[in-house]
């Protein structure tokens, strides 16, 4: 089993993390895309980011599931479930629009709050995780029998029972126990207050893992995990987190090996993420 712990502060190793040994043109290329001149063909570059965000995120986590050439249509031209034929989404094409239009929505709350200059709150992260999750009425899990079952998901409150996962090899995935999550929560907050002088990239890794460390909700704790690292992205001056499908196993990967006290893999990761979809944007401006 692996036990849970309380969430940790960074090291100074960490704190003292950049992008230049993962991503050396991360930098560069976020200064010639801040140095862009607004127009159409940039926010236009910038939408296809943002919906590819919105329909990611619940692709990577099962929610529902989307063709990828079907998808592509929907990041070009809007989420729209008239552009979903049928069978090229699951469980279909209405509910998997339904969905990622609220993530598109929600996303479009993260600019808002940043540009706000809001603080964190442990209410607003529970606002997050009703509004991410509004369309979901009820969430998987394993009775006491241990058999599969349905249970209504509430929205927006703390997990009231363990959500402790179960891996292939039959191990057991400890994430903090329900009496403790308010308590960490309030800790989480307090700590990412802490955080200022830390490069943006290691700071919205921090934040993104100590969230799914505690694992507050009963389920959506990765899209509002990824939500919260987005938020300190922005205020950085960097790109939404966007994790896409196809890099769903490093990214597990990255978080399992924050889980061992390696927080620069997932720091490591993300930066090349942006340092990608910097230069996607780049490129596409040019076009």
């Amino acid at each position: 089993m692996a036990s849970w712990k309380p969430i940790a502060d960074l090291t100074a190793d960490e704190r003292a993390w950049t992008a230049d040994d993962a991503a050396p043109e991360a930098e560069a290329l976020r200064a010639r895309w801040h140095a862009r001149a607004e127009g159409p063909s940039r926010r236009h570059a910038e939408q296809r980011l943002e919906r590819l965000w919105a329909i990611e995120t619940g692709i990577i986590e099962g929610v529902y599931q989307i063709d990828r050439g079907i998808t592509e249509q929907l990041v070009e031209h809007g989420i729209d479930a008239a552009l979903i034929p049928h069978g090229m989404a699951t469980p279909s094409g209405e509910y998997a629009a339904r969905v990622a239009s609220t993530h598109f929505e929600v996303l479009e709350g993260l600019f808002a709050f940043v540009k706000g200059e809001r603080l964190l709150s442990t209410s607003y992260v529970k606002e997050l995780h009703a509004a991410i999750t509004r369309e979901q009425a009820d969430v998987e899990g394993i009775d006491a029998l241990g058999r599969r079952a349905h249970a209504p998901l509430v929205h927006g409150e703390y997990k009231r029972l363990p959500n402790n996962p179960t891996r292939r090899n039959g191990s057991v995935h400890e994430y903090a126990p329900p009496i403790h999550v308010a308590a960490e929560m309030e800790r989480l907050v307090e700590m990412n207050v802490r955080l200022a002088g830390v490069h943006p990239i290691m700071a919205s890794a921090w934040l993104h893992h100590r969230l799914t460390q505690v694992h507050p909700f009963q389920d959506g704790n990765g899209r509002v995990a990824r939500a919260l690292a987005t938020i300190t992205l922005l205020r950085g001056g960097w790109l939404p987190m966007v994790v896409r499908r196809e890099q769903r196993a490093d990214y597990i990967a990255a978080l399992e090996s924050a889980d061992a006290g390696n927080l620069s893999a997932l720091a490591d990761l993300m930066a090349r993420f942006q340092a990608a979809d910097l230069a996607a944007l780049l490129a596409s401006g040019e076009s």
